[in-house]
């Protein structure tokens, strides 16, 4: 069996792999910084995935693994490149090993993954931290249950500018209901369901468009795209429609929410 965590700006997430590395069980919770907690939840995980046994060896990664001391539930730790990791789990997860990943968290990371080899080519300070930012400055919340409860009910053209508001026929060439500007329609009234809307829009619109860029400098025809922030429904429809428009498959896989950690116990199997 093989254990990985990351332990996230936002979010820490817990895998356990079966010896063929397959994701056995999985567990996620809110980043508090409590080691305690962490053990109680790295427990649990073990109780079910591990059938009793313990592994030698914790593999962490993220921002937050060095809260963690040396040894954790009998067990000693072992911190991997937070974007080695990210690779290497966006690659199991989509299949690929020569792919451009996509990791969508509390902001967003670009790796380019090829043939085992991981590098870190650059990122952007817009992601899940700016989606629960702007939404307790707009909407007066940052619960992400309750955002994600207002993006499924809202409709981001309520606050986006379209090719469609702004043109006269198809004098652009472009589809009517792409954006000409996020929060374009300076609506000082809009429904709370539509800024939501508008901002997850605005957040996965940026990755995508930026990952296109890059598969394009890269000579890619695909992006895998993981992270919390991909894993949420909406994001994948806004995501895809831009993927549509530059011509690139633009992949968001199950569990993409999970593929650091993976990635991290993914290290052992790389080791073994």
């Amino acid at each position: 069996m093989y254990l990985g965590a990351d332990l996230g700006g936002s979010a820490v997430k817990l895998v356990c792999l079966d010896e063929k590395g397959n994701i056995a069980a999985a567990r996620k919770y809110d980043t508090d910084r409590d080691v305690s907690h962490f053990e109680r939840e790295l427990e649990g995980l073990m109780a079910v995935g591990c059938g009793g046994s313990t592994p030698e060896t914790l593999y962490l990664t993220g921002v937050g693994a060095g809260i963690l001391p040396e040894t954790v539930c009998g067990m000693r730790t072992r911190f991997c490149s937070e974007f080695e990791c990210f690779g290497r789990g966006g690659c199991a997860l989509a299949g690929t090993d020569d792919t451009l990943v996509v990791s969508m968290g509390t902001g967003t990371a670009f790796v380019r993954a090829e043939k085992g080899v991981y590098t870190h080519i650059g990122g952007s300070g817009v992601g899940g931290g700016t989606l629960c930012g702007l939404s307790a400055l707009l909407l007066g919340t940052d619960d992400i249950k309750e955002i994600k409860a207002l993006i499924s009910e809202g409709d981001r053209t309520g606050v986006d500018l379209t090719i469609g508001d702004i043109s006269v026929g198809d004098s652009t060439g472009l589809a009517s209901d792409l954006t000409a500007a996020n929060f374009g329609k300076k609506l000082k009234n809009a429904a709370r369901e539509d800024i939501a809307s508008g901002l997850m829009n605005l957040v996965c619109e940026t990755a995508a468009v930026m990952a296109a860029f890059v598969c394009k400098g890269e000579g890619l025809r695909q992006a895998v795209f993981v992270g919390s922030v991909a894993d949420m429904p909406e994001g994948f429809d806004f995501i895809h429609n831009v993927g549509g428009l530059h011509g690139i498959e633009f992949m968001v896989p199950p569990m993409g929410a999970y593929a650091g950690a993976l990635g991290a116990a993914l290290s052992e199997k790389v080791r073994s």
